[in-house]
């Protein structure tokens, strides 16, 4: 966008020169007097520069950087099990076949089903239901269909099933972070993070750099260099807590209504016999008076992933530590990944968030 104006502006008027981003101020609490500017880190003799070279080479660095930006990409990693998992069992290898061509199918399925309902709310005159179209638009199919088939694993995980509420937060938030992090790879934040990082790996070996600046400056003057594409400490939009429902409701409907599984899977059955029912199902509880609409998988589901025994776990990418050193924080909603967006503080909702962050004055979280 920057871009875009810069250059409708220089055709009206040529000489145009934009003013620079004046430099912050060092941060002056007394909680880190002393440790901002390089006069008094020269002055103070037991500030010592600790480098990596006896640990790793700049090459290694920029290895684990791009494995690092090529995980979060994909927003999620699997995580083997420190379990002994026996793979050479027959019946677990059976199983593991079963389960692959399940999610196979699923995946088919729910990519058909997801069409179908953009084409549905197409049709709709209606506009309460057409406003889900454009939420159905943000990703791929396939990626609809892989975070619906994460969905399945995790109720089917847990025996007594999961809240509904609780289920399509969890989807909606899903769907937003993929969105995130795909719309910064479509405005390029991942080549700006990328040529800015391979400079700040440097940092890391250059004991003079680390004299002259704390981490927080040197990212933000090497940032400041870099005054092409997308402004990358600006502030991230997030979804309502009612859109984040809606979306992931929307998902969770067609979820329960195109999973089935055979309820002669587990046995030795032919496929004139076969029949297919809900692997899901709806059903209420009461808790506190209340009535909870609840998520329950069906017994062969369970009973299949524990046979499966596959010994992996799927982690969101911002619960799991960087294998290269995070990006400092220059702001509350940037720092520490590289694309995926990270919590400088946990809150219930973003109204809360708000609250906190409108007792802080700028100045202090100013570096």
């Amino acid at each position: 966008d920057r871009e875009c104006i810069m250059k409708s502006v220089l055709a009206v008027e040529p000489d145009f020169i934009p003013n620079s981003v004046p430099i912050k101020s060092p941060c002056d609490l007394s909680l880190v007097d002393g440790l901002y500017g390089i006069e008094k880190r020269m002055a103070d003799e037991s500030f010592s520069a600790s480098t990596m070279s006896d640990i790793l080479t700049v090459e290694d660095l920029n290895e684990r950087f791009d494995r690092q930006l090529r995980m979060e990409r994909k927003d999620t990693v699997i995580v083997k099990s420190i379990d002994d998992v026996d793979d050479t069992c027959e019946k677990t290898l059976h199983r593991r076949h079963i389960w692959s061509s399940l999610k196979t199918t699923w995946h088919n399925q729910l990519c058909q089903a997801i069409d179908d309902k953009r084409r549905d709310l197409i049709g709709l005159k209606t506009y309460e239901h057409n406003n889900d179209y454009p939420f159905l638009c943000l990703l791929d199919t396939a990626e609809y269909a892989e975070i619906m088939i994460q969905a399945i694993m995790k109720i089917a995980l847990s025996n007594f099933g999961e809240p509904i509420t609780l289920l399509a937060v969890d989807i909606g938030n899903r769907v937003f972070r993929k969105f995130l992090i795909k719309d910064k790879i479509m405005n390029s934040v991942d080549e700006k993070v990328s040529s800015i990082y391979r400079d700040y790996i440097n940092y890391f070996f250059d004991g003079d750099l680390q004299r002259r600046y704390m981490h927080r400056e040197y990212w933000l003057h090497l940032e400041k260099s870099f005054d092409w594409g997308p402004t990358l400490s600006a502030e991230e939009k997030e979804w309502p807590n009612m859109t984040l429902v809606r979306m992931g409701s929307l998902l969770l409907n067609i979820i329960v209504t195109e999973v089935r599984i055979d309820n002669a899977l587990l046995k030795n059955s032919t496929l004139s016999n076969q029949q297919l029912i809900p692997a899901l199902y709806h059903m209420y509880n009461y808790q506190s008076q209340k009535i909870i609409g609840v998520i329950k998988p069906h017994p062969l589901l369970v009973q299949l992933l524990k046979e499966v025994n596959e010994g992996e776990f799927i982690f969101d990418i911002s619960l799991l530590p960087t294998v290269v050193p995070p990006v400092p924080w220059c702001g509350v909603t940037y720092g520490g990944n590289l694309l995926a967006q990270t919590k400088l503080m946990r809150y219930e909702n973003n109204r809360q968030r708000l609250l906190l962050e409108m007792k802080l004055e700028t100045s202090v979280l100013d570096p």
